[in-house]
């Protein structure tokens, strides 16, 4: 289904308390190198199983090909399946909509913008430079004239795309397609709940009327995704290079 689709009443019902959520618990431990693939979609079953997909993707973070799996709370062991089962796309097409289940709002919101890009930077915010000091956010100790004159040549303005909820950023794709589910989700009843990743990488949740609040002990998170009665949140948390954590919160 097209990008625009999964993005284009309101289940509006009393200001949500501040969640007191009990700290994430691991339930398995992935390893991309030997899955093939980096973890493209979570869904949850009506009881405790879990659907994992795993795409290997292209030079231009393009999908080539999918791996599925089943995993369960009680037995986190990931299990191949030949393909995702019935209930999984399901699943997938409610989670990942631009509204709420059975509902006209609140939405998601779409926008493009262009970002100015340095090749050589990297996602923490620094890289080494090639006058041996670190580029500044990183404790600069120094930068030669040639590596500023580099740097500036490898600059690039790349489009950025930027979802919103209540003009929270739920969702920043940056010189990569845009896919929806992979930083939101939401919750599958009244009130309208949207799990998401925040700017800061941490599991977060907005309600209809914007009120949001961050789950301690959650960073590098991506896929989060609601159990079926509303009570969990599943999602997946990058702990290292091609290492990843499938985790699960209370969210009651």
């Amino acid at each position: 289904m097209p990008f625009g689709c999964l993005l284009t009443a309101a289940l509006i019902g009393p200001a949500l308390p501040l969640y007191q959520a009990a700290s994430p618990a691991t339930i398995t431990q992935i390893d991309a190198s030997k899955l093939k693939g980096l973890p493209a979609q979570l869904a949850w079953s009506d009881g405790t199983q879990l659907y994992l997909q795993m795409a290997e993707k292209d030079s231009d973070g393009r999908v080539k090909r999918t791996h599925a799996f089943l995993l369960s709370l009680a037995d986190p062991t990931l299990a191949p399946v030949d393909s995702a089962p019935d209930w999984a796309a399901r699943y997938w097409s409610w989670k990942s909509y631009k509204t709420p289940p059975n509902a006209e709002g609140p939405e998601i919101t779409v926008s493009e913008e262009k970002r100015t890009r340095v090749a050589t930077e990297s996602a923490m915010g620094g890289s080494v430079n090639e006058g041996g000091g670190v580029i500044q956010g990183m404790g600069s100790t120094g930068t030669s004239i040639d590596s500023v004159s580099t740097r500036a040549q490898q600059q690039a303005n790349v489009r950025a795309t930027v979802l919103r909820l209540k003009d929270e950023i739920v969702g920043e794709f940056v010189g990569t397609p845009p896919v929806a589910g992979v930083t939101f989700g939401w919750a599958p009843a009244a009130p309208a709940r949207l799990a998401y990743t925040n700017t800061a990488g941490h599991l977060a949740i907005i309600d209809a009327h914007g009120q949001k609040h961050e789950i301690a002990g959650t960073k590098n998170v991506s896929l989060p995704a609601w159990s079926i009665d509303g009570s969990k949140i599943a999602f997946v948390s990058m702990t290292g290079k091609n290492k990843y954590d499938i985790c699960v919160v209370d969210a009651r």
